[in-house]
């Protein structure tokens, strides 16, 4: 929220907040996870909304939010595949397409949603 406008990249992981295990974006891990689409897009909308900090770089006007999955040597191939499929499905039911402006991104929020306008 303080920074995330001065971060060209974003990664993204799935947590429980006990551990930075960089999990998927599946129905299990988001169950207890405690990252969600629509808090990370309003704590980037909220960090252009601030004041420019003094002494800092400029504000990005690109943001690349890339996935940060870790899989085990364990997991079959087809299981991390299909990780990286879910966490990319989830993602753009907040992301449709790339490139979109952060405004856009914020006004789809659902109505109930804090940011929604």
């Amino acid at each position: 929220r303080m920074l995330g406008s001065y971060s060209p990249i974003i990664h993204l992981q799935q947590t429980d907040g006990n551990a930075s295990a960089h999990r998927p974006f599946n129905a299990q891990q988001n169950q207890s996870g405690i990252v969600t689409g629509d808090a990370v897009l309003q704590a980037l909308y909220d960090s252009y909304q601030q004041p420019a900090h003094d002494g800092y770089p400029p504000r990005c006007t690109d943001l690349y939010l890339t996935l940060e999955l870790f899989s085990g040597t364990a997991e079959h191939p087809a299981q991390i595949i299909r990780s990286i499929q879910d966490s990319v499905a989830y993602w753009r039911r907040f992301i449709p397409q790339d490139g979109l402006p952060l405004d856009q991104l914020i006004d789809r929020l659902p109505a109930s949603h804090p940011a929604a306008k």
